[in-house]
């Protein structure tokens, strides 16, 4: 169990930086050309705004993309329930909500929306790996596994996807199935070499 506790925070940190990439899809006028710096005053005026008028969505949705790069996720999820709430196929804000709770370690919630995602739009990448990212951070390795093997098929050049499904069946003692797949990324993964010599002997 140490030998795994080496690996899964560099799995957990590629996912969650990938993630947190592709967390902000939502293109709203008053918060697209923002820069970081600029968020507070996002948050500031769009709350005035919802102080008017409470079923303002849009004020609601520029005020998450503006807590969510500020990092106050507990401030993003609630401004996404009500979002979802008003819009429930909204699939950007199910991601981001998603995302938002990977941040705060609800992973059981993530997954959640995450399988949402995944219902609504069968094809995207992104919620696939976000959903293994947040499996693995729940030791639910086997599931993170069918979630890396559809990403395979996908794309099977990606080397970053054979590292981390190795991780994962690491998790689950598939030592042979593990190596295997850090024997493919070891070409080009540093990661996956230094796993295949210290784990792989």
């Amino acid at each position: 169990m140490k030998k795994l506790l080496l690996l899964i925070p560099i799995l957990l940190f590629t996912l969650t930086v990938s993630a947190q990439n592709m967390a902000v899809n939502q293109s709203a006028a008053s918060t697209s050309n923002l820069k970081t710096a600029d968020y507070k005053r996002a948050v500031k005026f769009n709350s005035n705004v919802i102080e008017v008028n409470k079923k303002n969505i849009d004020a609601y949705k520029n005020r998450a993309k503006a807590h969510l790069e500020l990092k106050n996720y507990k401030e993003a999820v609630t401004d996404y329930n009500v979002i979802i709430r008003s819009e429930p196929t909204n699939v950007d804000a199910i991601y981001n909500r998603g995302i938002a709770k990977m941040h705060l370690e609800d992973f059981r919630g993530a997954v959640a929306d995450l399988t949402k995602v995944i219902k609504l739009n069968p094809d995207d990448k992104n919620a696939y790996l976000a959903r293994a990212s947040a499996k693995m951070s729940m030791f639910n390795s086997k599931g993170a596994i069918q979630d890396f093997n559809y990403l395979i098929k996908l794309d099977s050049t990606n080397m970053d996807l054979y590292y981390n499904r190795g991780v994962a069946k690491y998790e689950i003692k598939d030592d042979k199935g593990a190596c295997t797949d850090w024997q493919k990324a070891a070409t080009t993964d540093n990661r996956a070499e230094k796993a295949l010599k210290k784990y792989c002997k």
